[in-house]
């Protein structure tokens, strides 16, 4: 039986080059998606998307951040 899920995360991300939308060295990196799990054979195929963020959380300078949308699709064995 297929399963759905949700995922979700936060982190911190250090970087020695900076850019006009990452303009600190340390920025935040929220997540979040979803998905579904689908039993094959003794494994498991995944597909999700995910949503990132990363941005100085508004800490310093313009913060600009950058969004991505991540598509997804993995086995687990």
């Amino acid at each position: 039986t297929a399963r759905a899920f949700l995922e979700g995360g936060w982190g911190l991300q250090y970087t020695n080059r900076l850019t006009h939308d990452i303009d600190t060295k340390w920025n935040s990196t929220p997540m979040l998606g979803a998905g579904i799990a689908v039993p094959f054979a003794k494994y498991e195929l995944m597909f999700n998307v995910r949503y990132f963020h990363v941005s100085n959380a508004g800490t310093a300078g313009g913060n600009e951040g950058l969004n991505f949308l991540q598509f997804q699709a993995g086995i687990r064995f």
